[in-house]
């Protein structure tokens, strides 16, 4: 393994004569570089990864029109204080998850409720963003691609990992379309350095946003139902579906597990699922559904077997493993800190337990700590961004509908 700085791994690759002091800091010129793909993070993917208002968004210049970024004094003893560990192998594109948009899985060791709100404070734009709530935001989402989905809107969800209880677990995707290393690495490094009281890992794989969306179980029933809709309208698009659904139906009559992300555990309650539609499921609507009512069991030992790179965070300090070695750690990680209800992994949890991962209790907080009118604030979030406040006041993890109950917590 290679160790070293963060300090000096991002700044190998840049002349001395380009960093120098300022009264804030210390000072980079911007430098233009051409990448081919190389598992790389540079200085500028640092700064370019951090949306702040005041001197992030965009490069400074100097008297001769030299254009550089700053860093502030303490974000500089961070990166001097933290360490990276990766291999000492060349990380090969291989190595590294290639799916649209990478499923992965967060567990770690639970942190107070103060370190939430301090990461809350930090990380949502409404807290750090001047004049996000006179409607002059540079920067208007709530929820970075970080954390994942934190609260509850009409935009949907793609997981979310940080949880009020100061928890920390979750299933998500990758916002990031085909993600390379320099990509998603530095939104990792910037929580290491952050926060060093974090102990976690993250596990990427190779699955495009869930597991079950490649499932050829999945595909074979929304097969025939799409088929059966079209069979009058379109016979030669009817005649394809039919012979995928054939070449599916092969498959899951076949003695091979790997095609299954959950290794068969839970096939015949999959297939009760599809086989209770009446048709309105088709054309790739049936996979939201699928989540909302099936997600969890995806949530077995055997996803372990599935993750590509884990990223570790502890002490301020971040690990890169792979192939054997990411996925030992990622079930060290899962076993030790594993939810006892695995539906909260779910993409939908929110929706299922009525329950925003960050409640209003906590959201108050952090309001009045910074100056804020809670109930004004909270009624321009409502409007604004369709903030589900039902879902907000929740205080317990419990699911209302009795059909999901049925589904998760029949013996």
């Amino acid at each position: 393994m290679i160790e070293s700085t963060l300090w000096d791994y991002l700044t190998k690759d840049i002349d001395e004569n380009d960093i120098f002091e300022t009264e804030n800091g210390v000072g980079i010129y911007v430098s233009w570089r051409q990448r081919i793909h190389e598992a790389k993070v540079y200085m500028q993917d640092l700064f370019e990864d951090q949306p702040r208002d005041l001197y992030w968004d965009k490069p400074l210049s100097d008297e001769y029109g030299r254009q550089y970024f700053e860093l502030l004094k303490h974000e500089v003893e961070w990166m001097k204080r933290s360490r990276i560990i990766l291999p000492s192998e060349v990380i090969e594109e291989g190595n590294l998850p290639w799916a649209r948009r990478p499923f992965f899985m967060v567990r770690g060791r639970s942190i107070t409720r103060e370190q939430v709100k301090e990461m809350l404070k930090e990380e949502l734009p409404m807290f750090y963003c001047r004049g996000f709530f006179d409607g002059k935001e540079k920067y208007p989402s709530l929820n970075t691609s970080l954390f994942g989905h934190l609260l509850p809107d009409h935009d949907g969800s793609n997981g979310c990992w940080l949880w009020d209880t100061g928890e920390i677990g979750g299933n998500l995707w990758s916002d990031i379309k085909y993600p390379e290393f320099w990509e998603f690495m530095p939104q990792w490094m910037w929580l290491a350095m952050k926060y060093p009281y974090l102990d976690m890992v993250v596990g990427y794989t190779n699955y495009n946003e869930l597991p079950c969306y490649g499932c050829p179980l999945g595909e074979y029933y929304n097969n025939t139902i799409l088929a059966k809709s079209i069979k009058d309208d379109d016979p030669d698009l009817y005649s394809e579906l039919i012979e995928c659904a054939d070449l599916e139906k092969r498959i899951i009559d076949s003695s091979e597990t790997d095609a299954f992300p959950c290794r068969r555990e839970n096939i015949r309650e999959c297939e009760m699922h599809f086989k209770n539609q009446k048709g309105e499921y088709c054309t790739g609507s049936y996979k939201r559904d699928f989540d909302k009512d099936y997600m969890w069991i995806v949530d077995v030992p055997q996803m372990n077997e599935d993750v590509v790179l884990t990223i570790q965070i502890k002490n301020g300090n971040i690990t890169c493993c792979f192939a054997d070695e990411a996925r030992r750690v990622f079930a060290e990680y899962n076993k030790k800190y594993h939810f006892e209800d695995p539906y909260r992994y779910s993409t939908e949890a929110a929706d299922y337990y009525k329950k925003s991962h960050i409640g209003e209790a906590l959201l108050s907080e952090c309001m009045r700590e910074i100056g804020l009118d809670v109930e004004t604030s909270m009624e321009y979030l409502v409007k604004k961004y369709g903030l589900k406040r039902e879902y907000l006041k929740m205080t317990d993890l419990r699911i209302t509908d009795k059909k999901y109950a049925k589904a998760f917590f029949s013996e």
